[in-house]
């Protein structure tokens, strides 16, 4: 087998999960992504109004969504559920995660502006929608207007 054979295939091997970088060396990429959901996080922190969906319109009028660092809150009226999220703004459209009731709903999300486009699914082990629009499954469109 030749050297650059060899190397070749060691570069393609995956590295251990349980791999670490040394102290005060991380990649790049980590510190890239760190930081893009920190800045999500941030944009996203605070009240939402409604603006359209696929909700029930009675809900819609006086529905809101409520974020604070990994917890989003829904609601409308006197009811509000509390959801916990995670996000990675790396993958397009941007993926987020909600679990309710240790139920995983998967989402896509998109920051724009004082304009937020929320699209998760409903059922359990649906796949994650690849757009907002042309959904495979019952899912949730939501166009949400930050609160000032």
């Amino acid at each position: 087998m030749s050297f650059v054979f060899s190397l070749t295939l060691l570069l393609l091997l995956p590295f251990e999960t349980d791999q670490k970088p040394p102290p005060n060396q991380t990649s790049s990429s980590s510190v890239t992504l760190e930081q893009a959901i920190k800045d999500d996080l941030e944009a996203m922190k605070g009240r939402w109004k409604m603006i359209s969906g696929n909700l029930p319109p009675a809900f819609m009028e006086q529905g809101y969504v409520e974020f604070d660092g990994d917890r989003m809150f829904i609601g409308s009226g006197m009811e509000r559920k509390e959801l916990r999220i995670v996000i990675d703004p790396a993958q397009q459209p941007k993926h987020i995660d909600l679990l309710i009731n240790r139920r995983l709903s998967k989402g896509i999300y998109e920051l724009e502006k004082g304009t937020l486009r929320l699209c998760y699914e409903v059922e359990a082990n649906a796949e994650r929608p690849k757009r907002f629009t042309d959904l495979k499954g019952p899912a949730i469109v939501l166009v949400l207007e930050k609160e000032k």
